[in-house]
């Protein structure tokens, strides 16, 4: 009887310890979760000022009178791959391995 007793007390003892370890797990999930959100705010950040210039660079192009033609050339592995008009009366130069041509409109 001694013995049940005991049992009985040891998952008394168990339960009573279970609340703390959870809301220490909850405190460490949401603590985790900030820490992410407060990295992602600064990727932004860091993204919105590349594109800032990038819009700075695409304005300049164009005030200059260059412009860039893209088009879709297909897919390759599921993505959309994008392309850009080259000037067809020049050859390309560079590598094989890294060739190289100039914009149509430069």
């Amino acid at each position: 009887m001694k013995r049940i007793a005991r049992r009985s007390n040891f998952f008394e003892v168990g339960r009573s310890h279970r609340l703390p370890l959870i809301g220490l797990g909850l405190w460490a999930s949401l603590s985790w979760q900030r820490a992410e959100l407060a990295n992602l705010a600064l990727e932004k950040a860091d993204r919105q000022g590349e594109i800032d210039g990038m819009k700075a660079t695409a304005q300049k192009m164009r005030d200059q009178g260059l412009k860039i033609e893209f088009g879709n050339c297909g897919e390759y592995k599921g993505r959309k791959r994008i392309c850009v008009a080259i000037e067809p009366r020049l050859k390309p130069w560079g590598t094989e391995q890294a060739p190289f041509a100039i914009l149509k409109g430069y």
